[in-house]
């Protein structure tokens, strides 16, 4: 790079945005020294808070799912887990209704058997003739509706509260409910508009997807019960250890301080759990599938005393959290 100075400009005033990093790095220093500090007046003030708890060594040993291109599969196997799960491979069945609602203005006897009588005396307007989107932007209690003619657009099974959705789908298109539904929000007077039947899409058109499925379920059960049958055989971990050695699979140790299940995801919490039950070369009554890993087989190495109070590196992020909460 060459420079050329051409011109000199005295007592220039940067932006904030210009001088915004010779800012930030003094203040963010300032910030971690008061952090520190207040982290170190924490400690002192009551130590024991920060003492380790004891600490569970143990071993998981994991039996893998079998890829799935090494699974065998005959044409019968593909066949029937495309009938078992006919619903993942076919278009859902649906249906379009609209509704007007009839709430109770509260919990009590009298204000539903209000709303029954309401709804009944709607319907039968219904049946004399009178028009349903009309009435239901007159009268119902659901304003997301209202607007449209109480149309609830079109839904599958599972989408909408589950006394409308059987109703929904017994109709014909055109007919008008046979009495008023009742659900946890009163009253709906319900009109079918349109019914879209379930398509299934043919095998033949999507074999290898579903022989795809087939082969990894299967896999995964197969790992399955090769962990519980492992599982059966083992009465401790020193057994453990042995059949993970013969059976060449991939063991892995871990620490776990008792009593921070909590920091674990809500599905793992009773695992560990469990694990803080155990003792010292006892084996996990249970088998526990671990992300791609496999199904993981768990004893317990050893247990080693809580430790003392520290202020190493590891416990700062705690106190200075506690700092910060003064």
């Amino acid at each position: 790079f060459v420079y050329h100075v051409y011109e000199s400009v005295p007592d220039h005033v940067p932006t904030f945005e210009q001088a915004r990093e010779r800012l930030v790095e003094p203040r963010e220093r300032l910030r971690q020294e008061e952090e520190e500090a207040g982290a170190r007046r924490l400690f002192e003030d009551s130590p024991q808070r920060f003492a380790g708890g004891e600490q569970i060594h143990y071993t998981r040993a994991f039996v893998p799912v079998d890829d799935i291109l090494n699974v065998r599969l005959t044409r019968s196997e593909v066949e029937r887990y495309h009938r078992e799960h006919i619903d993942r491979f076919s278009a859902p069945e649906l249906v379009r209704a609209s509704h007007i609602l009839i709430s109770p203005t509260d919990e009590t006897p009298e204000a539903d058997a209000r709303a029954r009588a309401r709804a009944d005396s709607l319907l039968a307007r219904l049946r004399a003739g009178e028009d349903f989107e009309r009435m239901a932007a007159l009268v119902t209690d659901d304003p997301a509706t209202r607007d449209n003619g109480g149309d609830l657009g079109v839904f599958a099974r599972g989408a909408m509260l589950p006394e409308v959705e059987r109703a929904a789908f017994a109709m014909r298109p055109g007919e008008l409910s046979a009495a008023p539904v009742k659900s946890p929000v009163g009253y709906h007077l319900l009109k079918a508009r349109e019914y879209v039947p379930m398509v299934a899409q043919p095998l033949s058109q999507i074999y290898a997807d579903v022989a795809a499925y087939a082969a990894e379920d299967k896999a995964d059960s197969l790992a399955r019960r090769r962990a519980d049958s492992l599982l059966r055989t083992l009465p401790d971990a020193k057994a453990g250890r042995a059949a993970a050695a013969k059976l060449g699979l991939v063991t892995l140790s871990y620490p776990h301080e008792r009593g921070e299940r909590q920091k674990y995801p809500t599905d793992l919490q009773s695992y560990y759990q469990r694990l803080e039950t155990l003792q010292p070369g006892q084996v996990l009554p249970l088998r526990r599938k671990i992300g791609g890993m496999g199904y993981a087989v768990t004893w317990v190495d050893s247990i080693t005393p809580a430790r003392a109070p520290r202020t190493s590196l590891s416990a700062r992020s705690r106190l200075a959290a506690g700092a910060r909460n003064i």
